[in-house]
């Protein structure tokens, strides 16, 4: 699927951010998908993972609200989240 005629990635990367930025603070509110089913399922994965990944560092790559991240805290050593939208993770640190 192409984006309409005129419009780049970087105008869709700017769109993004914007929409992340202005929901940054009440991201985990109006997403609705996290529970702690959904934590506890991430978590076993994450330890998995763990088992397979010698260095014990975690990247998360559009980390929005930290979810990711806050799943692996005690399982991985290191964890560093990257968003397009610097909001979301100052609102999240």
């Amino acid at each position: 699927m192409s984006a309409p005629s005129g419009i780049t990635a970087t105008d869709v990367t700017a769109a993004n951010r914007r929409l992340y930025d202005a929901m940054a603070l009440n991201y985990e509110q109006m997403d609705g998908r996290r529970s702690p089913a959904l934590a506890a399922w991430l978590r076993t994965r994450l330890m998995d993972l763990r088992r397979r990944t010698p260095n014990g560092r975690m990247l998360d790559l559009g980390a929005g609200s930290g979810f990711v991240s806050r799943c692996a805290k005690g399982i991985f050593d290191r964890r560093i989240g990257m968003d397009v939208s610097s909001q979301i993770l100052e609102a999240n640190r």
